[in-house]
């Protein structure tokens, strides 16, 4: 795809290996066996995603690849312990103190290596304004709905739409184009995320 950073392509890869690793932290900490099918879609949409992100000028760096691994693991963690745990009572505000403490942490290498932007533009306060309504405000509360509903490895495979969601942007509004490996890869993840949802699993 035109444009497609390939660490963007590396990352979007090894995220989509959270659903197996859900599924191998479901069984000794929840005792839930996840069914064959949906290892299945598990193996098949990762490699999908592998198709559709993944270019021949990949290069892998080996912190970024400790990073985004921990990051992966840490998530996957953090899935399982809130459907042992449920929901918390209050999401959208255990959601802000999560990300404000994310964000404190974050603060002192933001001004030490990039600093503060120059002035703030109309596009920057309408992005900053659709990450806290849509991606948080309206997204972490479903979020947690679907945990405390659905399967875990079915709620993991839903990560799967974070790269099907972007190829699809690009191509849309960027005017990106896809290969045939792509355009594959994109099929292949797309069905089985479509099918890992209606397959009937445990809760």
């Amino acid at each position: 795809m035109a444009g497609c950073a390939p660490p963007g392509g590396v990352a979007a890869t090894l995220g989509a290996l959270q659903p197996l690793l859900v599924a191998l932290l479901a069984l000794p900490m929840l005792r839930v066996r996840t069914p064959a099918p949906i290892l299945l879609a598990s193996i098949v949409g990762a490699g999908g995603v592998a198709l559709l992100t993944l270019t021949a000028e990949a290069r892998l760096d080996p912190i970024g690849l400790a990073a985004m691994l921990a990051a992966v693991g840490l998530m996957a963690v953090s899935l399982i312990l809130t459907k042992k745990w449920g929901r918390p009572e209050h999401p959208l505000a255990m959601t802000g103190w999560q990300l404000t403490l994310g964000g404190v942490v974050l603060a002192p290498a933001t001004l030490l290596f990039e600093g503060l932007p120059d002035s703030l533009t109309t596009a920057n306060l309408l992005g900053y304004a659709y990450i806290g309504i849509v991606t948080t405000a309206l997204a972490y509360p479903l979020w947690f709905r679907g945990i405390d509903r659905l399967a875990p490895a079915s709620v993991s495979l839903l990560t799967l739409t974070n790269p099907l969601v972007a190829t699809a942007a690009g191509f849309l509004v960027l005017g990106q184009t896809l290969t045939g490996w792509q355009l594959t890869g994109f099929a292949i993840a797309l069905t089985a995320l479509t099918l890992s949802q209606t397959l009937r699993s445990p809760r």
